[in-house]
């Protein structure tokens, strides 16, 4: 495939050639260009990538795919059809995906994997289950109550909530506190956008305790302003942890709140400056401890910005939509050209905050504009600038996701419309702790 450029250099290798294996020298890994993994026969949707060069795909005409990129001559090996769902999730070697009969699923990730596959009750249809910490399942059914589902998919415990009904479940580890799961919850229509997909956003935040579900805090915006979010995107600082939200109304559009979970409950300490008309949306890609990053106004190829607490006790700007003053979450933004969510779209991971750095920055991987390209960018307090920019064979379509090693992510995961799986080598060197708040089970 020509035109594929990094940088200067341009590559393209198979899995099982000499230039897939990352060289020592940080600079020549910054150079190197995709390596293909494999092709799945349909539109892909959703990637999930394993140890390895391993990768499942599930694609739009309701197969899963598996591709191993490190078999010679290997073609995709079709895992299941007649799924409906957007997404999937990775337990362990387990997948859970809603089928077409709006039923959630449990399937092996591979062939010959000692994974028994079930069936189980029927779920709301476009939502994001989640892995629990015992090694459970989350799920909402199709009227938004949140179950608790053993391993085999049988029932333990139900909460009778009325979630978002495409909402992402978030497990996370509280401390002294337990564990937990954090959903978006109270469907509503008095702001009606559709950036994702619908008219519908969520009034409140609320987290239940592992595994029992008991309801422990709940937190809202004054009303008529929303969450205008699928999920709430957690943080850890120290000893203390959190949940970013996006808030929005018809009069000053969106803004990030940073939420932290003190004496047993969620309390709003910081927001950012609402970006100042209705209709206009931030996209929140990710969360370090001191740092959030969010591209503003991604419709219309808004900048990213690199959101933080503000020194001192400097007051967030005014909003009716917080009770009470919070302190500012700062925004550096920086003007890249890029992409990470395309309008009307549920997928909220075209692009991902891959970690810390060893050198104290973060590592970003955001699409371009068209989608043609992703762009590795290096993140510190001053500056935001391109590490690697890696061109696609055809327009990103699907999520980007991280194949980890033993200490950090080694690679990015992603496929195009043409149905090929790539694998892009990290450019830098990632700190030991370097996986972004929660790691995710693989």
């Amino acid at each position: 495939m020509t035109g594929l450029i990094v940088l200067a250099l341009s590559v393209v290798a198979t899995a099982d050639d000499e230039a897939a294996a990352p060289p020592d020298d940080a600079v020549a890994r910054a150079s190197e260009a995709l390596v293909a993994l494999g092709q799945v026969p349909a539109w892909p949707l959703w990637v999930e990538g394993g140890r390895g060069a391993a990768v499942t795909v599930l694609a739009a005409d309701g197969t899963l795919w598996f591709v191993d990129g490190s078999a010679v001559g290997r073609d995709a090996v079709r895992l299941a059809r007649g799924l409906a769902g957007e997404q999937a999730t990775a337990c362990g070697p387990a997948l859970l995906i809603v089928d077409e009969r709006g039923a959630l699923r449990r399937l092996p990730r591979a062939p010959d994997l000692p994974v028994v596959s079930a069936v189980g009750p029927m779920v709301s249809r476009f939502h994001k289950p989640a892995c629990g910490p015992d090694g459970g399942v989350l799920a909402l059914d199709p009227g938004g109550a949140l179950l608790s589902l053993t391993r085999e998919l049988e029932p333990r415990a139900v909460a009778p909530l009325a979630a978002l009904p495409d909402a992402e479940l978030v497990v996370l580890d509280l401390g002294d506190d337990g564990s937990a799961v954090a959903v978006l919850t109270e469907p509503t229509q008095r702001y009606r956008h559709g950036t994702l997909g619908d008219e519908v956003e969520a009034g409140a935040v609320v987290v239940l305790r592992l595994p029992d579900l008991e309801p422990l805090a709940r937190w809202a915006p004054v009303p008529p302003a929303v969450i205008e979010a699928r999920r709430p995107t957690p943080w850890r600082h120290g000893s203390e942890v959190g949940l970013y939200v996006t808030v929005s109304d018809d009069s000053a559009g969106a803004r990030l709140v940073r939420l932290a979970w003190r004496d047993g409950g969620l309390h709003a300490v910081a927001g950012g400056a609402p970006l100042g008309a209705s209709q206009r949306w931030l996209h929140l890609i990710g969360a370090t401890g001191s740092a959030a990053y969010a591209t503003h106004d991604p419709r219309d190829g808004g900048p990213l910005a690199r959101y933080a607490v503000a020194a001192g006790d400097e007051p967030a700007a005014p909003d009716s939509s917080l009770d009470g003053p919070v302190a500012a979450l700062t925004a550096t933004t920086f003007e890249l050209g890029l992409r990470s969510h395309v309008d009307g779209e549920r997928l909220l991971d075209r692009a991902v905050l891959v970690g810390r750095l060893e050198d104290g920055a973060d590592l970003l991987l955001v699409p371009s504009a068209d989608q043609r390209e992703v762009v590795w960018l290096r993140c510190d307090r001053a500056s935001c600038e391109a590490v690697a920019t890696v061109t696609l064979p055809a327009p990103l379509a699907t999520n980007v996701t991280l194949a980890p090693s033993a200490l950090a992510p080694e690679a990015a995961v992603l496929a195009d419309r043409a149905g090929g799986v790539w694998w892009l080598p990290v450019p830098l060197p990632l700190a030991g702790d370097a996986t972004p708040l929660p790691p995710r089970e693989r």
